[in-house]
């Protein structure tokens, strides 16, 4: 009822904007140019950047973006975003089983207490940042005419705790999800060993993601912009004697800032000191943060002593830039497997 906008929520991304729209007015006075600016983010960050170029709040404030492992729909093809009338109804739940029935007394509460009684609501339909839905701005060309660099890692599901799945277990998850397209699921990921089952379970995952990303490529060339795709599938190195860390989520951002020799976003087994000391990684970081700065620089990540990157092309599912010390060792997912993720969204949409 205060918003002048007649708008709750997505509070982070109305930050995200006020700073952009400073960026606009005050950058020039420290040598900047606000004619060429470049949003970037990684996870949560990526999909807040998707939806960002999505919004008619940051037209003509943003001319570049980079997503890292994440877009709008979060890391593959989801249901569409919850409203606000959804989500101030499972606010006012939750205020009311935390004993507070005004704005008043919400303001009042500790941060511990909020932190403790209440969750995050993510991104919404707020009627104001994002008016409606990014996936059908997305799919009418509303979206700001934005060039993009986006992509994902070959692991990207592998950070969090292991999903070992028995073939029933695999199976019985996948029905519900696939629908009408289950069958042709579980004829392209193997499963009949608890092993392959579980393997097949990250698989998946990480191709969802990857067909995000490309998804979000094909969308910005539609609209004749320059669009990238890359694939990071570099393993950081782990202590003497054991296997090197997959490419796991978030296990790019040392490398994009060419920093090897920090921790890691997520702990894990692999060793900074050893990435730091890698000729191999060091040469994976000074590539990539050299594209991502040509990137930022003139929407073109190519420059003198790169590999050639070549420019995405709408529906290639079998060109991308493989960010690899050995990229001749590495492929990427199966085109059968994301011309399946192609049908799903499809599916999902015409089910809305």
């Amino acid at each position: 009822a205060e918003s002048p906008h007649k708008a709750s929520g997505n509070y982070g991304l109305a930050d995200m904007v006020a700073s952009l729209r400073w960026v606009k007015s005050n950058i020039a006075a420290f040598g900047g140019d606000p004619g060429n600016v470049t949003v970037f983010g990684q996870s949560a960050g990526a999909m807040a950047i998707g939806s960002l170029v999505s919004s008619p709040e940051t037209k003509g404030l943003i001319h570049r973006a980079i997503g890292q492992s994440g877009s709008w729909m979060g890391l593959g093809p989801s249901a569409a975003f919850a409203t606000r009338a959804r989500a101030e109804e499972t606010g006012l739940k939750a205020a009311t089983d935390a004993g507070a029935t005004t704005a008043e007394q919400l303001r009042a509460m500790s941060a511990a207490d909020v932190t403790a009684k209440f969750r995050s609501a993510g991104m919404i339909v707020d009627g104001w940042i994002i008016p409606e839905d990014p996936s059908d701005v997305f799919a009418a060309g509303r979206q700001n005419p934005v060039d993009v660099l986006v992509g994902s890692n070959r692991d990207d599901l592998s950070f969090g705790p292991a999903q070992n799945v028995t073939p029933e277990q695999f199976e019985q998850r996948a029905r519900p999800r696939w629908g009408a397209l289950a069958d042709e699921f579980l004829s392209l990921y193997p499963h009949a060993t608890d092993e392959e089952a579980s393997k097949s379970q990250a698989d998946s995952s990480n191709d969802g993601a990857f067909w995000h990303m490309r998804l979000f490529a094909d969308y910005q060339k539609k609209q004749g912009r320059q669009a990238w795709l890359f694939y990071f599938a570099q393993n950081p190195p782990g202590p003497a004697g054991q296997p090197a860390f997959p490419a796991a989520h978030a296990s790019e951002i040392p490398y994009a800032f060419n920093n090897l020799g920090k921790p890691a976003l997520f702990p894990d087994p692999s060793e900074p000191a050893l990435s730091a000391a890698s000729a191999p990684d060091r040469k994976v970081a000074d590539q990539m943060s050299s594209y991502w700065v040509n990137f930022a620089r003139s929407g073109n990540p190519n420059g003198a002593g790169l590999p050639t990157w070549q420019e995405h092309r709408i529906g290639d599912s079998d060109r991308a830039m493989i960010l690899d010390a050995d990229p001749s060792s590495e492929r990427l997912p199966a085109k059968a497997r994301l011309e399946l993720y192609d049908k799903l969204y499809a599916q999902m949409r015409a089910a809305r």
